[in-house]
């Protein structure tokens, strides 16, 4: 069973809205960043939004999370981003340039990620 390729069709099998990247200007820690993270999507909730979110943190290079967004409000995601000096890449999902597949690639291996 190839687990990357498990994940990125059940990940496929959603019409998210967006896919995005969330970077950290410096060393961050997987405890730290599921706190972020915890943040984000507790935001998002307080808001009353019906959204679902599967991000997965990448502490290679600049560490990192990518996550794919269905509902919710985008605007929401980058004014927290943005309000804590973090860097964002954020654009429409295309699912035919495979992000469900790219948010995938390391999660045969030990990092963090959540399905919300």
């Amino acid at each position: 069973m190839n687990k990357v390729n498990e994940y990125g069709k059940w990940l496929n099998g959603t019409s998210w809205d967006v896919f995005g990247t969330l970077t950290y200007k410096y060393n961050m820690t997987e405890r730290k960043n599921r706190t972020i993270m915890t943040g984000l999507t507790d935001s998002l909730k307080a808001y009353g939004l019906a959204f679902n979110m599967f991000w997965v943190f990448e502490n290679y290079g600049h560490p990192h999370n990518h996550f794919l967004l269905k509902g919710g409000n985008i605007e929401l995601v980058e004014r927290y981003w943005k309000g804590k000096g973090y860097a964002n890449d954020i654009q429409k999902y295309d699912r035919s340039k495979g992000a469900s597949w790219y948010v995938s690639k390391y999660i045969q291996y030990d990092v963090d990620y959540d399905y919300i």
